[in-house]
């Protein structure tokens, strides 16, 4: 599954209300269910709004389980990331286009709103 050409939702069962050890321990049981099922995923680190959080990238075709899964762990939205590389932050009843998903550096990443730190140590911000 590769990131940067294909249809891929990311999300995250991270809460802010939780411990650091209550939302490690979500994201391990929602990894190994999703191992137990098949279901092909990428583990990722993120931060969104100067919060890290763990995440994962599945095909577009989980859809139904990531909202599933956002809805479960009070997710407000999970974004997608189109074969053309368009993003855009998905909530219940509307989405926001956040521009394209780039490559970028470690500085400038953490210096974005957002980014997607990949297994491999690649960096991916979106840019308007």
């Amino acid at each position: 599954m590769k990131a940067q050409s294909n249809h891929l939702l990311i999300f995250s069962v991270f809460q802010v209300d939780k411990t650091p050890e209550e939302n490690l321990k979500a994201h391990k049981i929602t990894e190994e269910n999703m191992r137990m099922a098949k279901v092909p995923h990428i583990p990722v680190q993120g931060s969104y709004r100067n919060t890290k959080e763990l995440g994962f990238i599945v095909p577009v075709e989980q859809r139904d389980l990531v909202k599933s899964l956002c809805h479960q762990y009070k997710q407000e939205s999970y974004l997608e990331h189109h074969k053309d590389r368009h993003c855009e932050l998905v909530f219940t009843d509307f989405s926001v286009s956040l521009g394209t998903m780039v490559e970028t550096t470690k500085e400038k990443a953490e210096t974005s709103e957002a980014y997607t730190l990949t297994p491999d140590g690649r960096y991916f911000i979106t840019e308007k």
